[in-house]
């Protein structure tokens, strides 16, 4: 029977490592274009949309961070089928790299909550960047299977 190794490697080198940090670079993109383009409507409208990309930006670079820490390698097959210590090691950064994305989430949910609350920007230009912000993680992952295609295009021509 083969032996297969299962390593753990960093997750800025995993498929998922660069999305979150493309998505918030993106959403800050989205964000300044939205704003520029609705302060042709009002200056009011121009800074809700700053207002709604920042909402979103800064607990989107916290977790975007934590998708990039990097875990200590573990070698399953060296460590044994039954160490539970390399098991419960991968499972804690899995659950650190869930539980960062919910702090995220509530944590750009308070903003959103605490913007309106005391600031009061106009809804049109908040919610429509919001919207417009939404469509940032598929540019990135778009963006990251063209990466992957041209890398195994290379890949293959230098093989031949």
């Amino acid at each position: 029977m083969a032996e297969t190794r299962i390593k753990t490697r960093a997750r800025a080198t995993s498929p998922l490592g660069q999305i979150p940090m493309q998505t918030v670079l993106i959403q800050a993109l989205l964000a300044v274009i939205s704003a520029s383009a609705l302060a042709l409507v009002g200056l009011d409208q121009g800074l809700a949309a700053l207002l709604a990309g920042a909402c979103v930006c800064l607990p989107g670079v916290f977790v975007a961070w934590r998708f990039q820490a990097k875990p200590a390698p573990v070698d399953i097959a060296d460590a044994g089928p039954m160490d539970v210590a390399a098991q419960s090691e991968l499972a804690a950064g899995e659950g650190r790299t869930i539980g960062a994305a919910l702090a995220g989430l509530i944590t750009t949910l308070i903003l959103m909550g605490l913007v309106f609350a005391f600031l009061k920007p106009p809804a049109l230009g908040f919610f429509l960047t919001l919207a417009l912000m939404q469509v940032a993680p598929l540019i990135a992952a778009t963006l990251q299977d063209r990466r992957r295609a041209r890398a195994r295009r290379e890949q293959s021509s230098a093989d031949s």
